[in-house]
């Protein structure tokens, strides 16, 4: 009996871990929907390059990785909850920015019969989170999760990617990781945590 109660704190203490590292990551991620409001409506050209938020939103991930004394299983269920926030993230965004699209388009229809042919805003936005969920990939690289065979990452690429490109994750060799960010300091909360238990 003894023995199981040691187990579930230690369950437990894990879990307030994962719970505690996915919020911080989860609210940096929220700042995605600014990506809304870069692209509607602004004729800025189409993003070639990750939103700045994808960094500081996988911080947390990355400095854990780092202290977690090679508990691959522990990094990737960190990781695994924030893909699948992300992945609802992407999708209630991507949902919306098409409804408002349709409903623009109807009104320019009724407003002018002129049909130009250009890449639409949905287009852009679409793309931006696309190119943010690449780096997604390549940061969780640095904490020793393979994107290419991990099913939360796979599934959070499919949410933001082209009908072509769903499927089969593809990091281009060329688009290099940010170098990761310093590890947690001694101290810190998620720090005495990890300590419960390892």
């Amino acid at each position: 009996n003894a023995a199981l109660k040691v187990g579930d704190v230690a369950e437990a203490a894990q879990d307030r871990l994962i719970g505690l590292i996915s919020e911080k990551c989860a609210t940096v991620l929220k700042q995605m929907r600014g990506v809304t409001a870069a692209y509607r409506m602004t004729n800025k050209p189409m993003p070639t390059r990750p939103s700045t938020y994808v960094n500081g939103a996988m911080a947390p991930i990355l400095s854990f990785s780092g202290m977690a004394n090679g508990d691959s299983a522990l990094v990737e269920a960190v990781a695994a909850s924030v893909c699948n926030v992300y992945k609802t993230m992407i999708k209630e965004l991507i949902e919306t920015v098409k409804k408002t699209e349709s409903s623009l388009k109807r009104l320019k229809k009724q407003a002018s019969s002129d049909a130009v042919a250009k890449v639409t805003d949905t287009e852009k936005i679409c793309l931006q989170l696309f190119l943010d969920v690449k780096e997604v990939g390549r940061q969780l690289k640095h904490a020793g999760v393979d994107p290419n065979n991990f099913e939360a990452y796979v599934s959070l690429w499919d949410a933001a990617a082209p009908e072509d490109a769903k499927g089969v994750v593809q990091l281009s060799p060329e688009e290099t990781p940010q170098k990761p960010p310093e590890t947690l300091e001694s101290g810190s909360q998620e720090t005495e945590d990890l300590a419960t238990f390892s």
